[in-house]
């Protein structure tokens, strides 16, 4: 098996586990896939069928469709998504993009894709602390090819203590428990 080269940024097999680990709940048809890599569908096709041999996916068809899902079933499963989910998922991607787009102090990510209740037509909940670069910020969520939405506030530095300082995360997040992922954005 494959799995730990796949892990390199820019494989093609990397982007397919870390795409179809994100909707693991979901079945995605080939030319999805291709849309959403944003590769050639030969390339992708030898791809999947790669991964399908070695069973970290699962096939099926309808009709003339052929759906993609990933194989929860494996043995390495959790620990295989976990480690993509941090190298080559959303939250790394997000990362990198709002790190050079300057005027945030912090970010992360809420909600369903937290909590892995997302399917694949789940938004995704992205929250910046700052001054942000909103057309940076739509060209990252752009390239995400995911329907995003983002929030933003800027500090307040008159607040006395940091419970009072970030009392309004209550406000967004109210009666929820560690239902977030950090994303920092200055290192």
């Amino acid at each position: 098996m494959r799995a730990t080269e796949d892990l390199r940024r820019g494989t093609v097999r990397g982007q397919i586990l870390a795409l179809l680990s994100a909707t693991r709940k979901s079945e995605l048809h080939t030319r999805e896939v291709v849309r959403r890599l944003s590769r050639s569908p030969r390339g992708v096709h030898v791809a999947l069928e790669q991964l399908e041999s070695e069973g970290l996916l699962r096939s099926r068809r309808l009709g003339r469709l052929r759906l993609w899902s990933i194989a929860t079933g494996h043995p390495l499963y959790e620990p295989l998504r976990q480690i993509v989910q941090r190298t080559l998922g959303i939250p790394s991607r997000l990362r990198a993009d709002l790190r050079t787009s300057g005027g945030i102090d912090l970010a992360f990510i809420f909600g369903s894709f937290v909590t892995g209740t997302q399917d694949a037509d789940s938004d995704l909940d992205v929250f910046a602390l700052g001054r942000p670069n909103w057309r940076a910020i739509a060209k990252t969520t752009r390239a995400l090819r995911r329907p995003t939405q983002t929030s933003s506030r800027r500090e307040s530095s008159t607040a006395p203590t940091p419970k009072e300082k970030y009392a309004w995360l209550n406000e967004i997040l109210p009666g929820q428990r560690r239902t977030w992922s950090m994303i920092q954005t200055k290192p």
